[in-house]
């Protein structure tokens, strides 16, 4: 890759980060008071360590990551697809184990400030058809490992309203067919998740 067209995809990648950006800030452990949420966030700091810790994948991050998984020669992983998913396949053992059910959202989807990541929730105080109508403080959270490559776990309206730009809302997305068949079938393999069908828009 020559270095203006490499200038050029770092000055788009920092534009759309600009883009995403939002006051929201992720959730620190002190934050945390649900004893369940508190397990799965415990669960999902292991995860992301572990990922890193991979001698097998490069996991990057970002959309400086974008950039070096779009245009690499490498078969690093770090698309927000792709660690949803992989966050996803591992945290869900957790997550039931707690009692608790997982789901995928995205939010701009097909569009280039896109993204997708995982929504923790408790179903015996919130349905999964109410999660993206109910009021701002809905008993449900995010699970964000692509921005920052860390932990991040914000409240659910919190993720949603961290952008500047929101072109198509947020949707649900199934990802237990990913899931089920992961061990099989390489993240890179797979379709980009905006091909899925949603489970469910956000009513406006």
């Amino acid at each position: 890759m020559n270095r203006a067209r490499r200038l050029r995809l770092l000055l788009a990648a920092w534009a759309l980060a600009v883009a995403q950006w939002g006051c929201a800030r992720p959730m620190t452990e002190a934050d945390i008071v649900d004893p369940q949420l508190r397990a799965i966030n415990q669960h999902f700091t292991r995860i992301i360590q572990d990922m890193h810790d991979d001698p097998h994948v490069q996991w990057h991050s970002g959309w400086f990551g974008n950039v070096l998984v779009n245009y690499g020669d490498t078969d690093d992983q770090g698309l927000c697809y792709q660690w949803q998913r992989e966050v996803y396949r591992r945290v869900l053992p957790e997550v039931q184990r707690q009692g608790w059910a997982a789901v995928g959202i995205g939010k701009n989807r097909r569009t280039m400030s896109e993204h997708h990541a995982v929504i923790v929730f408790d179903p015996s105080r919130i349905q999964p058809e109410q999660l993206l109508n109910a009021p701002r403080d809905r008993p449900a959270w995010v699970l964000d490992g692509w921005r920052r490559g860390k932990p991040d776990i914000y409240p659910l309206a919190d993720w949603i309203s961290r952008t500047w730009v929101q072109v198509n809302p947020p949707v649900l997305e199934n990802l237990d067919t990913w899931a089920e068949n992961a061990t099989q079938t390489p993240a890179r393999d797979v379709p980009n998740v905006s091909d899925a069908q949603p489970i469910q828009p956000a009513v406006r």
